[in-house]
């Protein structure tokens, strides 16, 4: 009964209020964190002042406070809110935040997608959220956290993940919290990576991550921790002590990497020997090693082998071509193919020698790396023009690009990918990006080639090749590309007309005309084109765009729905 009373007096008294001051009194309570309050009291004010603006921009501000951000989009639509985003600028931005703050603990596929969704945003909102993951119960999404952050690098978020590393539990996690806390060089972290180092139930991996990260830290190598690892029973922690002495700074320590050429790893006397070449070691000391480079050449061990051939180049160029030319006519593929990418490395001469290889050398992947070498090293004939308008047109293998090691020994391959469920479009995709790694590379030298190959791409609708590939044309070629791209937009082809108008708003900026085909395009297709066109309008920033993505706000995908959000600030910010 008293409670009754009490609501009773409350209401009369509230019906007593002024329009500004049930505006002043509503601000207050969401101030100070009551939207539940703040809520049923916009109810009421809504009926006695059903025409206040104030009234009805409140209304919605407390369902974002809620965190219902359903009910909170479907207000701003019906009050007409989201047709002026300059004067609704601040509610516009709380509805979007409510929907990349969807927080649900017990599902991860409701959270990772709003993670990802508030480090676009690059607001400091979005970070705190991100953070917030890390006291999460769930390990994929404390995972997602971390890797996330890693973006950020700021010492609040370092701070938040050093104190999440002392309580972290996961092995996983904390080698991603070291990797991170490296990679910011974050100092405070020393003394507890140091302590951490010195633990006995250390696994291989944790024990190189926190090595890493404290050589990342370091102002100044330290020798004494390199030294102790090269000295190390574990090859993981022996690699680790190669590549810190490869990125000192002080040119002697780099020959200390020679006294690992008789390493019992074969992939460590392979990284040694490599070594040896591409970080400039003096050649006296690359001298004194001839005899075991010579025997690693003839060795059993076709990579060692090749890596050896390639060292001795400085020093025995006559026997380095000659190994070097035997490997590119070997039977196995992988050989060829490192045999082809040295090949392209070394002296001027071997590049227009390459011409003579090139229609003779076994394997279209062994004459493709040896095309890829000469132009990525600035070399181009018509003998490399004529094989890539054959390869093109006629080779339908997949394909990959292949480094080692971080070495710049780029070889064409065939795909090694196998399908992976829960990557979209392997191994296509990467077989479609290493041909359009190819033809960036051929544009700086023959643009018009080039632009004929693109042309085929433009109706490839797979996961964004045809973006991938008009990109190519913007960044390499002539100012004219961009007009051609341009025209486009009014080709017959649908496919074509959409890719054209994705590349435009992403390097040439948004304007009408591409915000209409885009929108046009959106309904006719599936989910994965959906979220490609989503992307490509966010990335516009254009205002016009406002109204749409409000509307995707209401979509059944959260990935949608995390996307617009994201758009929905990005146009706001910017």
């Amino acid at each position: 009964m008293r409670r009754f009373i009490s609501c009773i007096c409350l209401c009369t008294g509230l019906l007593a209020l002024e329009e500004a001051e049930f505006v002043s009194r509503i601000s207050m309570l969401l101030y100070i964190g009551q939207p539940e309050q703040a809520y049923k009291e916009t109810k009421i004010a809504g009926k006695l002042f059903p025409e206040s603006l104030p009234i009805k921009r409140l209304k919605v501000e407390a369902q974002t406070k809620k965190h219902m951000a359903p009910k909170a989009l479907a207000l701003l639509r019906k009050y007409g809110f989201n047709q002026n985003p300059k004067e609704n600028f601040s509610l516009i931005e709380s509805v979007a935040w409510s929907f990349l703050l969807e927080k649900e603990e017990a599902n991860e596929s409701i959270l990772i997608p709003s993670m990802i969704g508030a480090s676009i945003s690059n607001d400091a909102v979005g970070i705190n959220f991100i953070l917030q993951g890390l006291y999460s119960g769930n390990l994929t999404v404390r995972l997602f956290s971390v890797r996330l952050a890693q973006n950020f690098s700021d010492k609040e978020v370092s701070k938040e993940i050093l104190e999440a590393l002392i309580r972290e539990r996961s092995w996983l996690i904390r080698i991603e919290m070291i990797r991170t806390l490296g990679a910011h060089k974050y100092k405070p972290a020393l003394e507890i990576l140091y302590r951490s180092l010195g633990r006995s139930d250390l696994t291989v991996d944790e024990e190189a991550a926190l090595s890493k990260a404290i050589l990342q830290i370091e102002k100044e190598p330290n020798f004494k921790l390199i030294k102790k690892h090269r000295r190390s029973s574990k090859a993981a922690l022996r690699n680790l002590a190669v590549d810190a002495y490869l990125k000192a700074h002080h040119g002697a320590m780099k020959e200390k990497i020679v006294k690992l050429i008789d390493d019992p790893s074969l992939l460590l006397r392979e990284k040694v020997v490599a070594s040896l070449t591409f970080f400039h070691i003096d050649e006296e000391c690359l001298a004194s090693q001839e005899k075991k480079l010579k025997s690693y050449a003839e060795g059993s061990q076709p990579r060692l082998g090749l890596f050896s051939a390639f060292a001795l180049l400085a020093i025995d160029p006559d026997y380095a071509k000659k190994r070097l030319k035997e490997g590119m006519f070997a039977a196995d593929p992988d050989t060829a193919e490192l045999a082809a990418a040295l090949w392209c490395l070394g002296e001027a001469e071997n590049l227009s020698e390459g011409d003579s290889l090139i229609g003779k050398v076994p394997g279209m992947t062994t004459r493709m790396t040896l095309a890829f070498g000469m132009m990525r090293n600035g070399y181009y004939s018509a003998s490399v023009r004529e094989f890539l308008k054959g390869y093109f047109k006629t080779e339908k293998d997949l394909i990959m690009i292949d480094d080692w090691e971080g070495f710049p020994v780029l070889r064409v391959t065939s795909s090694k990918i196998r399908f992976n469920y829960g990557i979209a479009g392997y191994p296509i995709y990467v077989d479609r990006l290493s041909r359009l790694h190819i033809l960036n590379v051929l544009a700086s030298h023959d643009a018009e080639l080039a632009r004929t190959f693109v042309k085929e791409y433009l109706k490839d609708e797979f996961m964004g090749v045809g973006i991938e590939a008009m990109t190519i044309l913007l960044e390499e070629g002539k100012g004219s590309n961009f007009d051609w791209i341009r025209e486009l937009l009014h080709d017959e082809n649908e496919g074509v007309r959409l890719q054209a108008a994705m590349c435009l708003s992403i390097f040439g900026g948004m304007d009408d005309e591409i915000l209409n085909v885009l929108i046009a395009a959106y309904e006719k297709k599936k989910w994965e084109k959906k979220i490609e066109i989503l992307q490509s309008i966010a990335f516009g920033c254009d205002r016009k765009a406002l109204p749409f993505l409000l509307d995707r706000l209401g979509d059944s995908s959260k990935l949608i729905r995390t996307i617009a959000g994201a758009g929905v600030l990005q146009c706001l910010y910017r």
